[in-house]
């Protein structure tokens, strides 16, 4: 099977690569003449607990008005007229 992969980033060129090695003809497709340009490049790779699950330490609760009145925080709660939401 042909297969186009469009961008060279490291999920297009792992796909590529299983795709490959399982016999397909793969072309990939990206904007930029290398690969990792964009998004994979300088990708710091680092997994940050605090902002992935922020109610899972009890120390957010002293923080927690902040975070809700904050746009920007990692935790979010839009007061809605909706009766399930109340509930």
């Amino acid at each position: 099977m042909k297969i186009c992969i469009l961008g060279a980033g490291v999920v297009g060129l792992t796909t590529a690569y299983f795709l490959a090695r399982n016999g397909h003809e793969v072309t990939i497709v990206d904007r930029n003449g290398l690969p990792a340009q964009e998004t994979s490049f300088a990708n710091g790779g680092q997994l940050s607990y605090s902002y992935v699950a922020p109610l899972a330490a009890p120390s957010i609760f002293p923080s927690l008005s902040k975070y809700l009145l904050d746009r920007q925080s990692p935790l979010g709660f839009r007061l809605r007229a909706d009766p399930a939401q109340w509930r």
